[in-house]
């Protein structure tokens, strides 16, 4: 059927014949389906001699700019050019704020159906996206289906789930960008792919940032329901030359005040909405 190359010993370089007839295969898929994301789940730079990458980038790069189209190609490589694709981390994510985008894949629970598996909650999804995109990163989110294609009913759950939480502070994630840092508090997460097992929970005093295109609006994203004030270290505040535009994106105004120190100080309100 010419599906396959000749065979070959493990460890040794694949040969013209198997790079040509990839980066064929690539370009086909490009042609005919006309993809606005392009992600490798293998060992492109371990396998691909780095001409053929450059020449499968310039390809598809290229076609986009002919077509007027916007498009990208995600990879788990750092030892390819930090600019070239978008960095990929499998069941992890970044640990610090970068200059580059980059992108999340994880799941909801499993990649495919598993009727024991634990699923996320809808909290744990809204923080590590909070998390992703503090940091300038996106999130690629897998629902497995059951064998007959549904979506199990855990699944629907959460996907409704965060799509209630998004309704109310999408704002503060869709067409935004990194702020200064990434955030602040006391709980980390380790970097890298494969990781998102090792983190802990996230608590009140953990707190991340975002701001709108513009710059003009800060979004303070506290990763867990306070029960007292609300201390934002990263920032310090002149009061005489403070907009009093604080408000929660649910609607309202927030109570707040600066310290002696010039931090602002929030009061959350009694009962959380969203």
């Amino acid at each position: 059927a010419g599906l396959y190359c000749r065979p070959r010993q493990p460890g040794s370089p694949p040969t013209k014949q198997y790079m040509n007839k990839w980066l064929g295969m690539v370009n086909e898929v490009v042609d005919k389906y006309q993809p606005d994301l392009t992600w490798f789940d293998f060992g492109l730079s371990s396998v691909i001699a780095p001409e053929y990458q450059r020449r499968m980038f310039a390809d598809y790069y290229n076609w986009a700019a002919a077509h007027g189209r916007e498009v990208g190609v995600a990879h788990k490589h750092r030892n390819i050019h930090q600019y070239t694709g978008i960095l990929d981390f499998e069941r992890g994510r970044e640990d610090r704020l970068t200059p580059y985008p980059w992108l999340t894949d994880t799941s909801v629970g499993p990649w495919f159906h598993q009727k024991s598996s634990r699923f996320k909650t809808v909290n744990e999804l809204a923080d590590v996206l909070v998390d992703i995109v503090s940091k300038n990163g996106c999130m690629l989110l897998n629902v497995g289906p059951q064998a007959d294609g549904a979506i199990p009913d855990q699944g629907k759950q959460l996907l409704r789930g965060i799509g209630a939480w998004l309704k109310i502070n999408g704002e503060a994630i869709y067409n935004t960008r990194p702020w200064k840092v990434f955030g602040e508090g006391p709980t980390g997460n380790t970097g890298g792919g494969f990781s998102e097992n090792k983190d802990k929970p996230y608590t009140s005093q953990d707190i991340r940032f975002t701001q709108s295109k513009d710059g003009k609006t800060l979004y303070v994203i506290v990763l867990g329901w306070p029960q007292d004030e609300v201390m934002v270290r990263s920032m310090k505040v002149d009061a005489a030359a403070v907009d009093a535009h604080i408000e929660l994106l649910s609607g309202g105004r927030v109570t707040y005040r600066i310290n002696e120190q010039k931090q602002l100080v929030i009061q959350p309100p009694a009962q959380r909405d969203g």
